[in-house]
């Protein structure tokens, strides 16, 4: 009988490791193939976003395109023939009797192509501006201060620090005269700011876009309710930046974005 005692224990303590092993292999399945799930769902995630990225850039790429072309057109083509009706009834008006009844037919007309004109002009430049591409992004961002003071009347500083925006991307300087826009509108029409202030700095890590303003503010809290706020957000996000907005009410807005410098360089 001893020797059938030694063979039980024998067996029990064979049968306990066996389990024990079945045991450690089966927690040590599961763990790896929660890390493999779980890196798989963080692949299709990084995917997903970088999709997301894609279809964003080729969205507002899209837009943008169409929005140069439709200015082109506008300044090209209906401008071009508004100054021509233009000079055609200049000279209409040197071979009409110098009646008033004809005077006033001819101030008239040229009053209403003075305004056509005036305002193909203005669809156009805010389509696209023409400072914009021929000159970059600082003359445009001045051009739209001055044209905003002449109009409004806020008290709107613009700075410029660093290698004044050298090597700025097309894409980068559109991308920040829209955010920029985007802000001014916002503080205008629905902050009542008074003093408006705006500082681009360019450094080794990339652009930093600081704005602020004295408007009425709202809850940043409430995660980008006004269309304006997400299209900046967008464009940020486009260029893999960050961007916050500091705001209560009553106390104005400061916004802080940022683009890293492989963002922004040339192609």
């Amino acid at each position: 009988m001893p020797g059938s005692t030694s063979e039980v224990t024998t067996l029990f303590f064979t049968s306990t490791v066996i389990t024990l092993l079945l045991v450690v292999c089966l927690v040590l399945f599961v763990v790896v193939y929660q890390r493999k799930l779980l890196a798989q769902q963080s692949r299709l995630k990084a995917a997903e976003h970088r999709y997301q990225i894609d279809l964003l850039k080729s969205s507002i790429a899209t837009q943008e395109e169409e929005r140069s072309r439709i200015a082109k057109d506008l300044h090209d083509d209906i401008g071009v023939t508004l100054l021509a009706v233009k000079l055609h009834l200049q000279q209409f008006a040197r071979k009409v009797p110098h009646d008033s009844l004809y005077q006033e037919f001819v101030d008239e007309a040229r009053k209403l192509l003075d305004d056509s004109i005036h305002n193909v002009r203005s669809v156009a430049a805010n389509l696209m501006p023409s400072s914009l591409e021929k000159w970059g992004l600082i003359p445009a961002l001045k051009d739209l201060i001055q044209t905003i003071s002449q109009t409004s009347g806020p008290d709107i500083q613009l700075q410029f620090q660093g290698e004044e925006l050298s090597g700025l991307s097309k894409e980068t300087a559109v991308a920040l005269y829209r955010m920029v826009k985007e802000l001014l509108t916002n503080s205008l029409k629905h902050a009542g700011a008074q003093i408006i202030r705006i500082v681009l700095k360019q450094s080794s890590d990339g652009l930093l876009l600081q704005y602020s303003d004295d408007g009425k503010g709202f809850d940043s809290q409430r995660k980008y309710k006004g269309a304006g706020l997400r299209n900046i957000r967008s464009r940020v996000l486009m260029m893999n930046g960050e961007v916050r907005f500091d705001s209560t009410p009553g106390e104005g807005l400061d916004v802080w974005i940022h683009i890293p410098v492989s963002n922004h360089i040339p192609l």
